[in-house]
């Protein structure tokens, strides 16, 4: 707690710290790069760990710069606590209903999305090395895209 009863979720450099160098020994363990070209894409990944880490457990970037350029019109954002995290609550007036309810959509659009990838999947290990243009692939193109998306 910090002063006015305010709660941080985030500020845990050591657990920044800690992950970075766990998430790193693996993939250099497995991943050894050898050649300028391979450490140079080695690079982007060490730089994604970092800033991946940074945000998680250190402070919200993302949330950190949309509250100053959106402070004035949202004036109850707090870029350091975890409430805020989640910016489509905040957008729609927050309140413990529209969490429930953006958790609702949220999952139900993962959900969806494991069900498109799944069906592609199950498409094109069926045709057996073959063109697949019916099911899903009749709609999209590459629907494990689709489904991560």
């Amino acid at each position: 707690m910090h002063g006015g009863g305010i709660s941080y979720a985030y500020g845990f450099w050591s657990l920044v710290v800690a992950n970075i160098v766990l998430f790193l020994f693996f993939i250099l363990s497995f991943l050894a790069p050898v050649k300028k070209r391979e450490w140079r894409s080695m690079g982007v990944t060490i730089a994604f760990i970092i800033a991946l880490f940074t945000e998680m457990y250190g402070f919200p970037l993302t949330i950190y710069i949309l509250t100053a350029i959106l402070g004035s019109r949202y004036p109850a954002l707090n870029p350091f606590a975890h409430e805020s995290g989640h910016l489509w609550v905040t957008f729609l007036g927050g309140g413990v209903v529209t969490l429930a309810l953006i958790h609702i959509v949220s999952n139900g659009l993962m959900i969806a999305g494991f069900f498109i990838m799944a069906s592609g999947w199950k498409r094109v290990h069926g045709a057996k090395g073959g063109l697949v243009t019916e099911g899903v692939y009749a709609h999209v193109r590459h629907p494990q895209y689709s489904g991560l998306f």
